[in-house]
Formats: C-alpha cells, structure tokens, sequence
C-alpha cells in the first residue's frame, strides 16, 4: 500500500497540464472547497456571456430565457409577426397557449419559423392576441399576379378553408385548389362573383 498514491486533486491550483509543452498551471485561480468541485467555477464563467449591449449571466438567463437581439423593424414571416403581437400583449408562449388553447410547442414552432400555421391555429391565436387574421398569417404579403393568386389571398383574408369556401360559393373543394394552382380558370359568373366581394 506503501506504492499508492491518491488520485489528483482536479481543485489544486498547482497541477499542471501532461499534453504538450505548456506547463502553465491548469486552474489559475480556485475558489473551491472540498465539498465543491472546481467544474461549478467555469460553468459560471461560460454562463456569462456578451450579446450586443445585454449581459446575460446565469441569474438574467432565468429570466429572459426567449432572447431575440436582431428582430427585423417590420416582421415580415408569421414568426415574426406572432412573436411582436406576443410581446406587444406581455405575454409568454406558456401564457398564449393557454389562453388560445394552442400547445407551447405549436407556438414555438410558429415563431421560430418552421412552418406556415394552419387557417384553424391562426384564427385562435388572433383572437387572443387582438390582431387580424391576415396579418398574423401575413396575407398581406401575398402576390396577386394570376387570378388563382387572387381567389387564394382572397379565401385566406376571409379566414376561410378550401372547404368553408367552396361550400359558399357551391362549387368542390377540388374546383378551389385547382383554381389557386392556376390549372383551372373558373366560370365567369364565378369570377364576377369573387371579383366584387
């Protein structure tokens, strides 16, 4: 037993590197005690961090877990756009959801971007957060190039599905797509009829 030595302490300030030539000592400066151990000491280190002009450090990340620095003046994606109208209200994705009834994950997904919202989501969401449809789902911004571009933005400002529009004006659910697709062009009378809504 005389032979054995006790593994290294990892919080003595004298150790020094075994890979390569630098023999400057591991840990420079240690505040650690024997209960603790020095990887508490560079976790806090790493935690503190510099974004722009915020310092985020282990007690402000707590609280400002959703940091966006470099959103665009005017949110020009459904992300964006949900999350301005999100912060606007002082609400939190956790807040929204269970206001809307739409789950964290869906909003989160929503504004990082991952995805066009569905007609159903964004009239919920809407609704709680007191902004229009087709801004939320930026409609707005939609072309209007070709008649089916127009009868698309037309049906999505309306907040209305492929089905609850084709059921208004009479016509099937496939008429519809094939219309915005631009594969069909519908009757005149069917034309007049959305030209002047």
């Amino acid at each position: 037993m005389d032979g054995l030595q006790p593994p290294a302490d990892p919080c003595d300030p004298t150790r020094v590197r075994k890979s390569g030539c630098d023999s400057a000592p591991l840990i420079q400066e240690s505040r650690c005690t024997p209960f603790q151990d020095c990887r508490d000491d560079r976790r806090d280190k790493r935690a503190e961090n510099i974004l722009g002009e915020v310092s985020i450090n282990k007690e402000s990340f707590v609280t400002a877990t959703h940091l966006r620095g470099t959103q665009p003046k005017v949110p020009n994606t459904p992300g964006e756009r949900l999350f301005h109208a999100r912060s606007a209200k002082g609400l939190t994705i956790r807040e929204l959801a269970a206001a809307s009834g739409v789950t964290e994950a869906t909003i989160s997904y929503i504004e990082n971007n991952h995805g066009q919202p569905t007609l159903r989501v964004l009239k919920k969401l809407s609704a709680v957060l007191d902004v229009s449809l087709d801004y939320l789902g930026c409609y707005d911004l939609l072309p209007e190039e070709s008649l089916g571009q127009k009868i698309k933005k037309y049906r999505l400002m309306s907040g209305l599905t492929i089905n609850e529009f084709a059921t208004l004006i009479g016509v099937s659910d496939k008429s519809i797509r094939s219309w915005e697709k631009d594969k069909r062009v519908p009757f005149l009378h069917i034309q007049r009829l959305l030209l002047h809504k």
